[in-house]
């Protein structure tokens, strides 16, 4: 499967960080992560049959550490500082996370990402930058799949995004910003 945020993702990887991968999905960014030699890895996943696919993933990986539970319960308990933050928790509900699914699949699942979320499950995903500031390192690099759609003063980078079916967008806006002195900015510090 293409990683369309590979940019990012290289950004925030290296083997000296400490990284946080919200919404275990199928495994991509974190398998992606782990690739690069990250210092630790942690993880969280919300759905039980994915946290258990995740939790089977990393049991010969001592750095990394797998967490079940919702985000908006769970960061408050970390005792952890983080260099990246990346978030992707934005799917339907049922997702079967398989990689080879019928057009007719496909497309739910596409209808799904490019609906209006409600307001409650949009309140709670914009909300996801105030919790990461009591878990961020100063530099700390903070990834949201959706972040341009509720900032537009962030770093992006647009790239192609070939869904394999005809109707949907072909390219996708991935944007990251900087934990500075306690605020996410678009510059690593204040000048």
């Amino acid at each position: 499967m293409v990683i369309f945020e590979q940019e990012v993702l290289d950004l925030m990887s290296s083997p000296q960080k400490d990284i946080l991968d919200v919404g275990y999905g199928w495994g991509i960014t974190s398998e992606y992560f782990y690739s690069k030699g990250v210092n630790s890895l942690t993880i969280i996943e919300l759905r039980e049959d994915i946290y258990n696919k995740a939790l089977e993933w990393s049991l010969d990986k001592p750095n990394v550490t797998v967490l079940h539970g919702d985000w908006v319960d769970l960061i408050p308990t970390l005792n952890q500082k983080f260099d990246g933050i990346y978030m992707d928790t934005f799917c339907p509900e049922g997702e079967s996370f398989n990689m080879y699914k019928s057009e007719e699949e496909q497309k739910k699942t596409l209808d799904f990402f490019f609906e209006k979320p409600s307001i409650g499950e949009w309140e709670k995903y914009v909300s996801f930058e105030d919790h990461c500031r009591v878990i961020a390192n100063e530099g700390c690099i903070l990834s949201i799949y959706e972040y341009y759609k509720f900032r537009k003063d962030l770093n992006s980078i647009i790239v192609d995004t070939n869904w394999g079916v005809e109707g949907y967008p072909n390219t996708h806006r991935f944007c990251w910003s900087y934990f500075s002195k306690g605020e996410f900015n678009r510059t690593k510090g204040f000048i």
